[in-house]
């Protein structure tokens, strides 16, 4: 099962926007957002119709992020803190590898390309920092603009279901997109509509990713740990200071990484990434193992209690696993990046 821990909340700029956390200052904004018939045509909720409508959203969004069960934004101009509108997984299925993206922007901002500047800094945090495996959305036929920012940023459409929702005396049809970790769907809009996906890719390829590698202390990151825990990530330092030859590096506040390596995904975003890694999570241990598990399916057999995401192995402990073939699956993915690696 998918594993989410975000021990701070993380901001995402743009070119020309900052993905902030919601907050308890925002309720005006909200209100005006949610009790906008314009805004709210397409959406299967009631208009807000007071204040305390608005604050009690905001408390259940951020309530849902604090138990790691979504991940919601309040959208801003770079400049301007002021609330215009909200992005994010509002809906993560742990089960299955997934979230799904919801967003709404106050209709004074249409027609800018917000969203879709949104859409394409928050779809590689869902694979790279929350290890989705796919990321899809729902939306009407008639709201022409969501589609358009959803086929901008990769996503197929999957599924035309005819009247399947019941929403103020009248069912509605509903459009199902999705996007898969691997590339595929990228690339067959590429060759569809090349001038979009130009766009796309340095709309993506100019947001910022916030993990970087820093020189905030890696023991004094442990120490922090409960004993049991601590005791686990000194071994993993061991093995994968000799899997990599490098020493250990914290990234962002919470990841202990090895090594770097340089990237350019399908959206045309570039940048550097550790060779592999591990975070001391509440409920896990997480191993970072760039090079994914497709491959290496009968030694994940063998390997002991655990679960996966896109490249992230998850597991409670390391006696529940055995360190042989944990060592083996770490030189793998070491050896697999080594085209890109950074000397």
């Amino acid at each position: 099962m998918l594993s989410i821990q975000l021990p701070t909340f993380p901001i995402v700029t743009t070119e020309r926007l900052v993905l902030r956390e919601l907050r308890p200052s925002d309720a005006e904004q909200v209100f005006a957002l949610r009790s906008d018939p314009l805004v709210m045509q397409h959406v299967n909720r009631p208009l807000a119709k007071t204040i305390e409508d608005a604050s009690a959203l905001i408390d259940l969004i951020n309530s849902m992020v604090a138990a790691n069960d979504a991940v919601q934004w309040a959208i801003t101009l770079k400049g301007d803190d002021a609330f215009i509108g909200l992005i994010g997984f509002w809906r993560i299925v742990k089960e299955h590898h997934y979230g799904e993206l919801g967003y709404m922007l106050a209709h004074e901002h249409w027609g800018k390309g917000y969203l879709s500047e949104a859409i394409g800094a928050l779809v590689p945090f869902g694979f790279n920092t929350l290890c989705f495996h796919r990321i899809e959305a729902i939306t009407r036929p008639e709201n022409t603009a969501s589609i358009r920012a959803l086929e901008k940023n990769g996503f197929v459409r999957e599924a035309h279901l005819k009247e399947n929702i019941f929403w103020n005396g009248v069912f509605h049809d509903s459009l199902h997109f999705g996007r898969l970790a691997r590339p595929f769907a990228v690339v067959a809009i590429q060759k569809k509509k090349p001038t979009i996906f130009a766009q796309q890719r340095k709309a993506m390829a100019k947001a910022e990713l916030k993990t970087k590698v820093n020189e905030a202390s890696v023991d004094a990151f442990i120490d922090k740990q409960p004993e049991a825990v601590a005791a686990d990530c000194h071994t993993i330092i061991k093995l994968m200071k000799k899997a990599t030859g490098e020493e250990p590096k914290m990234w962002g506040t919470s990841i202990v990484g090895f090594g770097r390596y340089a990237y350019e995904g399908a959206s045309g975003r570039s940048g550097e990434w550790m060779i592999t890694g591990f975070s001391p999570r509440k409920t896990n241990l997480t191993i970072y193992v760039m090079m994914g598990f497709e491959k290496e399916a009968a030694l994940m057999k063998k390997l002991g209690k655990h679960t996966t995401g896109k490249s992230c192995l998850y597991i409670k402990k390391l006696a529940d696993i055995d360190m042989k073939l944990l060592e083996e699956l770490v030189v793998k993915g070491v050896k697999a990046m080594a085209k890109t690696r950074i000397t």
